[in-house]
């Protein structure tokens, strides 16, 4: 009769045992306090049912308990003895798995301290104690099947709880390697307490995120109290998994054996889990659509999806990507649709690589157009992103999230809010996710304002070798960094910001109209280095009427309206500002200048900025002019606008400025030591190394600067004459010469076209 009844039980639950199913969950059953617990919330009085949660009403055949203490624990094991094993940690904060005896046969066993140093029981970082996890790897004695299971109890102190979920997942999933991987436990952290979920997110999936079926019972685990309608229930407990499917979830919710309280104050959670295969195929090939849709919405943390060459219309619904993974194509591979293109969940990582994203008409109010992360990572390698449009904020929106963007093009697209290309936002005050972008194009791209990036960070940021050419903005410029609470460095590298414009009426935000190419706004603790950049032919215009220019809005190529600025060695020159003195650099407040050394400039009087003696400043506009043109070659309208035409060099996707000359108003500009690139001398993490180390001797096609003029002499801007040299070229084996008209580098038989 008992048996039936709980038959009877589960079946209403939703929970009924199936063949090749594990029953796993989690449990805090709160430790045994004495007299702190008292009347229905003592030990004495929840103990049974407690035990009868366990092993009736849920019939876990794997669980993760929490906080079972000496004594707590010794009653556990005298009821339940006859059904489970243990294997625990009784000393710290009372860790023990429990698997049915008569199921699984153990075949490992360990633990790990979520320490500096895993291997260690050491207090780390802002911890008030010994946190730790203990595991077991157990093989199915009918199926075969192999599952490591973990059970562990986080910090309460946020940066241990972060490092805890990084450590958590790394060593689970180093230890479990291909086989099912489960780790449990009370996390002491909400969903929207982002670091510990990100840092599981990736390498594993949250099983409630990822059930097959809704979840059932209440959202919230932790029960203050003991109360299981406490209104302040908060989800804390979780199972973290990676190469299983989740067949369901539920949070257990009910009082028992006519108690009005809980057995704890955490309800347990269980899922029923079906076992993938460690050798099944972890990469996934797809040809169509409807094969796209179904890998991706039931895809394994860490598998691969390899779209076929083909157009992928995804129309009106979202392609929705479960876990954290690789979606990879090639130059044939072409995703369009009329909605977001990717519907991601929170922390999750995803890896994009060689996908084209063209013609996607996206008319929806959104964060991301094409994609929201708001999670551990993003990356996006080898993509191209061609002729979409959108209403809503930025093509790509990465919340919260480390994010790298690797050798992209983003061309042709237009958005009617704010950004046309990838905005990043962080609300968590925290240097942790930082954004880093080399080698990207952005090509004529327009938007209100930041058609290539808009930076709303308080993290840190690298951008390196890029060029942002032909794009167009109605307020602010190219790249916008607006973060009013960011102190960080946001480092520009061996850029090209070339033909970039703003045109427009003035109106009610003058103020705010500026930075054709660069807009920095942040507290004035922050700062903006750049070093190597050529800023050259970007238009600022704000007009009163025709031909007559407003004198209040921002101005400049560059406009610095907050936060330190550091120049160091950059072309910044034949830039048009209606606004008298700003065609090149505006600056709200010159005392946070921090530096500007061996720069070119056009000439004083185009800038609101002093230049140094290092500097280089032709007399007026109009020579300046002359120089550029010698220089870049291009010409000059008569409205003494200076016009300059791109270079592509063959073999590389982007285009540049080339120098055909080595002076500027007479001066020469190859006279640079190692010393003017050090990362230590500009006292700024150049190279992205983490610390203020090395000399950036490169150039942003990666040649050696200068390599066959001067010995140990460098020159200005991003791109030099020597640039045009391969870095293992004997200097007897190249020369310049002339063909068909043309200067090009000839080394051996090979030429390298110059322009």
């Amino acid at each position: 009769m008992r048996k039936i009844f709980l038959v009877l039980l589960l079946s209403i639950s939703g929970f009924v045992a199936q063949a090749g199913v594990h029953r796993c969950g989690t449990y805090n059953i709160r430790t045994c306090y004495g007299e702190a617990d008292t009347g229905e919330r003592a030990w004495d009085k929840r103990k049974q049912a407690l035990v009868d949660v366990i092993r009736d009403s849920m019939q876990f055949d794997i669980l993760g308990i929490n906080e079972a203490r000496d004594l707590s624990l010794a009653y556990l094991k005298q009821e339940l003895g006859d059904v489970y094993s243990f294997y625990g940690d009784s000393k710290d904060f009372q860790n023990q798995v429990l698997y049915r005896t008569a199921k699984y046969t153990l075949l490992d066993k360990g633990l790990f301290y979520l320490s500096s140093d895993p291997s260690r029981r050491l207090v780390s970082w802002d911890d008030d104690g010994v946190h730790l996890t203990v595991w077991v790897k157990l093989q199915d004695k009918v199926s075969g099947e192999i599952i490591y299971f973990g059970s562990t109890h986080m910090s309460l102190s946020p940066i241990a709880i972060r490092e805890g979920a990084r450590i958590n997942a790394e060593q689970m999933s180093k230890i479990a390697g291909d086989y099912a991987c489960i780790v449990t436990g009370d996390l002491n952290s909400e969903p929207s307490e982002h670091d510990s979920h990100a840092n599981f997110g990736t390498m594993m999936a949250n099983a409630r995120q990822v059930t097959k079926t809704a979840p059932q019972g209440k959202y919230g685990t932790y029960i203050p109290g003991m109360n299981p309608n406490s209104m302040d229930a908060k989800l804390l407990d979780f199972l973290y998994v990676r190469n299983v499917d989740i067949e369901s979830y539920m949070v257990y919710s009910k009082a028992t054996q006519g108690r009005t309280l809980a057995p704890s104050d955490h309800q347990p959670v269980m899922c029923e889990v079906k076992v993938l295969s460690p050798y099944r195929d972890f990469v996934h090939s797809v040809k169509s659509v409807e094969e796209l849709r179904e890998v991706a919405g039931t895809i394994q943390p860490n598998d691969i999806i390899l779209l076929k060459d083909g157009m992928y219309d995804l129309g009106d619904s979202s392609l929705y990507v479960a876990n954290t993974c690789v979606i990879e194509g090639s130059d044939k591979t072409v995703l369009t649709g009329r909605t977001q293109i990717f519907s991601l969940p929170n922390y999750i990582s995803l890896e994009l690589k060689g996908l084209t994203i063209r013609d996607a008409q996206l008319s929806s109010m959104v964060q991301g157009s094409l994609l929201h992360a708001h999670g551990a990572y993003l990356n996006l390698r080898d993509c191209r992103v061609e002729s979409c449009s959108t209403v809503g904020d930025g093509l790509i929106y990465v919340e919260d999230c480390a994010a790298t963007v690797e050798n992209c093009i983003f061309k042709g697209n237009e958005s009617n809010e704010r950004n046309a290309g990838i905005q990043v936002v962080s609300s968590l005050g925290t240097d942790r996710y930082p954004f880093t972008m080399t080698k990207c194009l952005f090509d004529g791209n327009q938007s209100v304002y930041a058609p290539a990036v808009y930076y709303n960070s308080d993290a840190t940021a690298y951008l390196y070798g890029n060029s942002l050419v032909n794009n167009t903005a109605e307020e602010k410029g190219a790249v916008v960094v607006y973060a009013p609470n960011n102190v960080k460095d946001i480092r520009l590298v061996n850029n090209t910001f070339a033909n970039n414009r703003i045109d427009v009426e003035a109106g009610f935000l003058v103020e705010g109209i500026g930075g054709s190419a660069i807009w920095q706004e942040q507290a004035n603790d922050g700062s903006l280095t750049l070093m190597n950049n050529t800023v050259v032919g970007n238009y600022t215009a704000c007009w009163e009427q025709e031909g007559v220019s407003s004198v209040d809005f921002a101005g400049g190529a560059l406009c610095s309206y907050s936060g330190k600025l550091g120049l160091y060695n950059n072309i910044i020159a034949g830039n048009y500002g209606s606004k008298p003195n700003s065609g090149d650099i505006t600056m709200t407040d010159a005392r946070l200048l921090r530096k500007t050394t061996n720069n070119i400039y056009s000439c004083s009087s185009n800038m609101q900025v002093s230049p140094s003696k290092t500097d280089f400043v032709a007399t007026d506009y109009v020579t300046a002019g002359a120089e550029l043109i010698k220089l870049f070659g291009g010409l000059v309208d008569e409205k003494d606008v200076y016009r300059i035409s791109l270079h592509w060099i063959a073999g590389y996707p982007l285009p540049v400025l080339s120098p055909m000359v080595s002076s500027y108003a007479s001066k020469s500009f190859a006279i640079l030591d190692s010393d003017a690139m050090s990362a230590a001398m500009v006292g700024s993490d150049i190279m992205n190394r983490g610390s203020n180390t090395g000399i950036l001797t490169i150039d942003q096609l990666g040649f050696v600067r200068n390599y066959y003029t001067v010995p140990g002499a460098m020159e200005q801007g991003k791109y030099t004459p020597s640039g045009w040299l391969p870095t293992t070229a004997s200097p007897k084996e190249v020369k310049k010469v002339m063909k068909e008209g043309r200067i090009v580098v000839r080394e051996g038989k090979k030429d390298y076209e110059m322009y």
